[in-house]
């Protein structure tokens, strides 16, 4: 009893410390968009240290991916795509501890190879993985990024 107690409290503690740490992410990347645009975007997405925002003269795209961040001008979008991978499962009543990590480290990778996809032109940063891993999220930046292309999105 005493260690199932132990390893509630240890999860517990482990759920709040990624919690904050999100939310100190999402501030960070959000005053990198703020700072890279000279501006508070309409069109912008942060999830993980990751983000993409459209600038409201919608002439720029700002990317983060980790430490990386950098402007691009709209003429230098190459393309775009989205991806959900659905991670492999072993079930099963009695599949035991060895199951339970190969479970989990299939939805690790599973969500490592999706989200959002960007093109861009340049040689050292080609292309760009926003950690979007909502399908509703990805069909609504890839209509605004769509409408960007054509020069038919609204500012």
């Amino acid at each position: 009893m005493k260690v199932l107690f132990w390893i509630v409290i240890i999860i517990v503690a482990i759920v709040l410390i990624v919690r904050y740490r999100s939310k100190t992410n999402s501030a960070i990347v959000m005053a990198n968009f703020e700072s890279m645009l000279n501006e508070k975007s309409k069109y912008y997405f942060e999830k993980g240290k990751t983000g993409i925002a459209i600038s409201n003269d919608l002439q720029r795209i700002a990317l983060v991916e980790g430490k990386r961040q950098k402007v691009y001008k709209v003429e230098d979008l190459r393309g775009h795509k989205t991806s959900i991978v659905e991670p492999n499962q072993i079930i099963g009543d009695r599949i035991g501890m060895q199951a339970h990590g190969y479970n989990i480290g299939s939805a690790i990778k599973a969500a490592k190879e999706s989200g959002l996809f960007v093109e861009v032109r340049d040689i050292n940063n080609p292309v760009w993985r926003i950690k979007m891993l909502s399908k509703e999220d990805q069909q609504r930046w890839h209509e605004l990024l769509s409408q960007l292309y054509e020069g038919t999105l609204k500012s």
